[in-house]
């Protein structure tokens, strides 16, 4: 289940046309509607440092023996979120906004037995956790000069709070990335983009 609320306030502060706006969203096995970052979080950093974070909508055992059909119950994954915006129009051609927003992903104790119990998860054992959150700080500012054409710059910083923290492990080679001995760490990435976009349609 998943239940979400949010709203939207016009001309606040007195100012016209600015906008300040908040949701929240919490789910249980159904992540996707507290998040759309519903794949694996992969990044790192300098050096031999990385940060990971698994969002799934449940985790069971199907390797369990002597236990029936080997499959344990589903322990749905509990995701939730928050996220706000402050939009201000300096004129009809100009305008800036800032937003942000937090996501938490967490496991129940008996997903966590599972998951820490998997060959794959067992260098981590000294200190397994799936548990993992992220949070999101950007700010935006648009131009104008057609009602049909936006030109932006947007800043964005994203810090993830990794699962499995702790010393450096081997893990095998992921993308451009060789295997190695890597520490799994907090991870800050800083994105700026560049945006022109001609809407055709209203």
């Amino acid at each position: 289940f998943a239940v979400s609320g949010g709203f939207t306030l016009n001309d606040v502060l007195g100012w016209k046309g600015d906008q300040f706006g908040m949701q929240a969203a919490y789910s249980q096995g159904a992540a996707g509607y507290a998040t759309r970052a519903t794949g694996p979080w992969q990044m790192y950093g300098s050096g031999n440092n990385a940060g990971f974070g698994w969002v799934t909508d449940g985790v069971y055992d199907n390797n369990i023996p002597n236990a029936g059909a080997g499959f344990t119950n589903v322990e749905l994954t509990t995701v939730w979120g928050i996220n706000g915006f402050y939009q201000h129009l300096w004129n009809p051609k100009w305008r800036t906004s800032l937003y942000g927003g937090y996501v938490e992903v967490d496991y129940d104790a008996t997903a966590t037995l599972q998951i820490c119990a998997m060959p794959a998860a067992n260098f981590t054992i000294a200190n397994c956790t799936p548990n993992s959150s992220w949070w999101q700080l950007a700010t935006r500012t648009q131009w104008n000069p057609h009602p049909d054409l936006d030109i932006g710059v947007e800043v964005l910083w994203t810090h993830l709070n990794t699962a499995f923290k702790g010393p450096g492990v081997q893990i095998g080679a992921n993308g451009a990335r060789p295997a190695g001995v890597y520490a799994f760490d907090d991870q800050d990435v800083l994105s700026v983009m560049f945006r022109v976009q001609r809407n055709f349609l209203p």
